[in-house]
């Protein structure tokens, strides 16, 4: 037998033993990843509490880091360190990692189950996840369509005032929630379909996209449709990837600084003090009527951001500072300052834009750090083995960086959750696969050796 034969052979023995053994970390990112349906229950974040509790270990004492893994790992601290200075009193608030700090609930598997390595059928998982969540999105959209009921959503004594029949929630509290999930969804069903033509996954695909359309999640919908131009028109997933992501945000800075040196910001500074404080007391699924349309983005959010970030353009405001309304700056205001505000809201009143965010809360430092990340991501992923899952991941990224354009959807779980999971068991398997390679490489070599040393 040669030996790329031999080495074959024994990888896909070892894989296939491996694959039968349990383990817990398997498990708990596939019992996440099906949970990310709804954001009633929180099944889905049980791989982020236990990723919070044991990163430091990952990135320590795990077989390898990947190169996105480090890139976060510099952005993780970075928002560390500005909520330990802000207020540390915040990372015991749950309200906290539930809006504002959602960051880390989204991000931090990458940081723990990255680093490690074990086998996993993905092309397996990801097609039972799509077929599994599709069925439920088929019952959940049939009951919406006939009964005009929101499953849960119309039955919880706490969803506020909002008609929740004149838009389709599939099981998320607010339509822009089910928005980014199901563009995720639509992502993975899109590539499913390319993947294996058939009748089937074209039906997936046609009623996941109609119940993408019915949630009228403008930035989710958007994100979707021109992800699939950039990846199957322009065929930018494989190449010049980073380069059309800084040119789209230039032409967003650019229309924000035109409409900023335009504005009086002292009214929209205290419309929003106003807009926040009612948000803050409210239930977010209430949102949408307060700030949720294009023109409170285009002519307070966005310029209100641009405004932060000028005050303190290095390191920003503060993480989570944002909606922290009435803003204290203190510090040297036009190169760093941060907010003292004695009044801390964990709510939905973002920029609705995360690279705008970044930019008012943790200055053009945190978006370096953030675009880097987003580079190595990239970059891994083009790397990666050919297939559905890695096809799956990159129309995934595109779709979530594209939405936060509007939104600010790159940390939100209910739309990056699915994406992160599936990206945390696709380095955990490619890591696999590596340190078995070497190990069967070592052996190869030992085995040659040895019969070199028999021929003499």
């Amino acid at each position: 037998m040669n030996e790329p034969m031999f080495a074959t052979d024994r990888l896909n023995d070892w894989f296939k033993e491996d694959l039968r053994q349990p383990n817990i970390f398997r498990l708990m990112l596939i019992i996440s990843l099906f949970g990310t349906f709804t954001n009633y229950a929180h099944i889905s974040t049980l791989a982020s509490i236990f990723a919070l509790m044991l990163w430091p270990f990952g990135l320590t004492l795990g077989w390898r880091v990947p190169k996105p893994t480090i890139a976060l790992a510099f952005l993780f601290g970075l928002v560390l360190i500005h909520v330990v200075i802000y207020g540390p009193e915040l990372l015991f608030d749950r309200a906290f990692y539930r809006r504002d700090g959602n960051f880390f609930v989204t991000m931090t598997p990458l940081l723990f189950f990255t680093c490690l390595a074990f086998p996993l059928n993905l092309k397996l998982i990801v097609e039972r996840f799509v077929y599994f969540v599709t069925v439920l999105n088929l019952i959940v959209f049939l009951v919406w369509l006939i009964m005009g009921v929101a499953l849960f959503r119309d039955w919880a004594p706490d969803v506020g005032l909002q008609d929740t029949t004149k838009l389709y929630h599939f099981l998320f509290v607010a339509h822009n929630a089910a928005g980014g999930f199901l563009g995720i969804l639509c992502c993975l069903s899109m590539v499913m379909f390319l993947h294996h033509r058939n009748a089937i996954n074209l039906a997936i695909l046609a009623l996941n996209i109609a119940t993408l359309l019915a949630t009228f999640s403008r930035g989710s919908i958007a994100g979707f449709f021109v992800a699939v131009l950039l990846v199957y028109l322009f065929r930018f997933s494989r190449k010049l990837s980073i380069s059309v992501i800084l040119g789209m945000l230039a032409i967003n800075l650019i229309l924000v600084g035109y409409i900023y040196n335009n504005t009086d910001i002292l009214p929209i500074l205290a419309r929003q003090v106003l807009v926040t404080q009612i948000i803050g007391d409210l239930h977010p699924s209430v949102q949408p009527l307060l700030d949720g349309n294009t023109a409170i983005r285009l002519e307070t959010l966005w310029p209100m951001a641009m405004h932060a970030f000028f005050q303190s353009p290095i390191f920003g405001i503060g993480f989570s500072a944002f909606n922290d309304v009435p803003w204290d700056l203190w510090g040297w205001e036009g190169l760093v300052a941060f907010n003292l505000s004695q009044t801390t809201v964990s709510s939905d009143a973002t920029a609705h834009n995360t690279y705008l965010q970044l930019l008012a809360e943790t200055g053009i430092l945190g978006l370096a750090l953030l675009l880097w990340f987003v580079k190595r991501l990239f970059d891994y992923l083009i790397e990666s083995e050919p297939g559905m899952v890695r096809d799956g991941l990159l129309m995934s990224l595109w779709m979530a960086l594209v939405s936060a354009f509007s939104e600010h959807r790159f940390f939100t779980p209910s739309q990056m959750l699915p994406f992160v999971l599936i990206l945390a068991m696709h380095m955990a398997n490619t890591n696999y696969k590596i340190l078995v390679s070497s190990h069967l490489q070592d052996l190869s070599k030992r085995r040659r050796n040895k019969l070199a040393a028999n021929r003499r």
